[in-house]
């Protein structure tokens, strides 16, 4: 309350003084006001940004400073090592992915009998081999039994003997496609949950990628020198020379001419980049359906 004596003749200039004083104590009143939230303002965003960096204080109000909290964005170094941890992991499961790939097409062209009997009467197996085309067929079939899961434990061909480094070759053989089904198929049962389940697809197109490659360099290998490139593989994967079978000891050789598993490997690569593209389909059917964050 402002007082002061009235003076007759002066109440105009009372009046006007009373006005002055009012608006002056009220504009310092507003000024301290506003003087004190703003010192608020600044102590709770300095009190914020020790606590924590990913808020941050923003005034957005003009009239009193009302605050508003956001997250602050992630730092960019930040930002690079995510994206580089989910491209490892994706290049880490498109591997995996692209020896499940191949390991399919294996199976499928070693259990796909038709391809030898088309091989029978295109090579002339039965004139090379002095074997009939019947016979041929019979102990392939018995071969192609033994290598399957679930085959018998024990391999007898009905018309040829077999020496004791042809048998030892045809296990370790049948240890290898046991395992190329295997992996195939806990393979394909693992990508099925991956798709169904999640939204991280980005691994679909490094297998793509990474198959693609391996069989290119396959192909490129084989086009350059296919005995070279066939003796390569065998070295890869046995550590003796029990492949190399005398026809006098082990006669099924006669009836497995090199032209079959130059077709075995030629399809192998033609299925392995079927699913390469199927895969690559997948993928970006998925990046449309979810958005390229999820890629």
């Amino acid at each position: 309350i402002i007082c002061s004596a009235a003076v007759p003749g002066e109440t105009d200039d009372f009046e006007t003084a009373v006005d002055g004083r009012q608006n002056h104590f009220f504009q310092r009143c507003g000024s301290v006001t506003k003087s004190c939230m703003r010192m608020v303002v600044i102590w709770y965003n300095v009190h914020s940004r020790i606590r924590s960096s990913f808020l941050t204080c923003s005034i957005v109000s003009q009239d009193w400073g009302l605050i508003q909290y956001k997250p602050e964005p992630a730092r960019k170094g930040r930002h690079r090592g995510k994206r580089m941890a989910k491209r490892g992991k994706n290049i880490l499961i498109g591997l995996a992915a692209a020896v499940t790939a191949v390991c399919i097409a294996i199976t499928a062209v070693v259990l796909f009998k038709p391809l030898y009997y088309y091989d029978i009467e295109k090579l002339n197996i039965p004139e090379t081999s002095g074997v009939s085309a019947e016979a041929c067929r019979e102990n392939f079939d018995i071969l192609i039994d033994y290598n399957r899961i679930g085959g018998p434990d024990r391999l007898e061909f009905k018309d040829f003997g077999m020496s004791r480094e042809g048998r030892i070759h045809f296990e370790e053989v049948k240890e290898i496609f046991l395992a190329t089904q295997w992996i195939g198929i806990f393979g394909t049962v693992f990508a099925a949950a991956m798709i169904a389940k999640r939204r991280d697809f980005g691994w679909m197109r490094a297998a793509a990628a990474e198959s693609a490659i391996l069989c290119v360099i396959v192909l490129a290998a084989a086009a350059a020198d296919w005995n070279k490139t066939f003796a390569m593989v065998h070295a890869i994967f046995f550590r003796n020379d029990y492949w190399l079978f005398n026809p006098a000891t082990d006669p099924i050789i006669k009836i497995l001419p090199d032209a079959y598993f130059l077709h075995c490997g030629i399809l192998i690569i033609l299925l392995a980049a079927v699913i390469n593209i199927l895969l690559e389909l997948i993928y970006r059917k998925k990046r449309k359906q979810y958005g390229r964050n999820h890629i």
